[in-house]
């Protein structure tokens, strides 16, 4: 484990780098229809892909502009879940998963409040966060129906080849349950950890890797065809296409600057 000191130093280190001047061309954002500089470019960030709102958004949903789940969307799901489950709880792959689950939670010993997490690695975070839900008597079953629930809606209404959006919603979905979001003082005042970051992803794989084993693509699809007249389908807004030949005629200009081109280079086209 990292000590605190070496945390504010790297801490710090990122800092003066996300401020630094980019030594690259300004780029634009990746996502469709964004026309913000990357937060490299702005030097607002280190990421040479997305602009800041959309790497926050990220951070906080698994997805660079795609919501999580409302309880709309999951409502379907969880019904077709909870039918399944009252068919199959007594299974032994179930059953084992359940156990898995619940040691998961019990073996992580005390819980920090929510003041002391955020001097947590996103590991410690993760379980930190398994301890305040076994306090708060979570139940095994209520993870499982969790996994199961944002794996059937994720397959029936993506967002497809986002790699971290399961993991981020079944931490969000455990987060939310009655009593584990946050610490209660005594006199009165609550404090809650952060719903983003990496510890999000953490604790979701997890959860998942443990409740997977009772089931397969074919339990998906039975539950996705049950759910499926009920269920709504959200899709972002359609975004116009972005023209990127003026972006390309800069990088061609910065490209030959490099050279010793001297002024400004006309293209022609441009």
């Amino acid at each position: 484990m990292t000590s605190r000191n070496s945390r504010l130093r790297a801490a710090r280190d990122i800092k003066r780098r996300a401020k630094a001047p980019s030594t690259y061309p300004p780029e634009h954002c990746v996502v469709p229809g964004c026309e913000l500089p990357t937060q490299r470019s702005a030097s607002q960030g280190l990421s040479e892909e997305y602009c800041k709102p959309h790497r926050e958004h990220l951070r906080a949903h698994g997805h660079e502009h795609r919501k999580s789940y409302s309880k709309a969307e999951l409502m379907p799901f969880r019904q077709a879940v909870l039918e399944w489950y009252r068919l199959h709880q007594h299974d032994a792959p179930v059953r084992m998963a359940l156990s898995r689950l619940e040691a998961l939670m019990s073996s992580q010993g005390r819980s920090q409040d929510a003041y002391r997490q955020r001097s947590m690695s996103p590991e410690g975070k993760a379980r930190n966060t398994l301890a305040r839900l076994h306090e708060a008597g979570k139940t095994a079953e209520q993870l499982f129906l969790i996994v199961l629930t944002i794996q059937a809606t994720q397959a029936e209404l993506g967002p497809w080849g986002a790699p971290d959006w399961e993991a981020v919603q079944i931490s969000k979905q455990a987060k939310r349950l009655r009593g584990a979001a946050g610490t209660h003082y005594p006199d009165g005042t609550s404090r809650y950890p952060r719903s983003e970051g990496l510890y999000l992803r953490h604790l979701g794989r997890m959860i998942e890797e443990r409740a997977s084993i009772a089931f397969g693509s074919d339990t998906i699809d039975h539950i996705r065809a049950q759910a499926r007249p009920a269920a709504k389908v959200s899709r972002p807004p359609a975004r116009p296409p972005r023209d990127d030949s003026r972006d390309e005629l800069r990088r061609m200009e910065a490209f030959l600057g490099l050279f010793g081109a001297g002024g400004r280079t006309t293209i022609v086209g441009g």
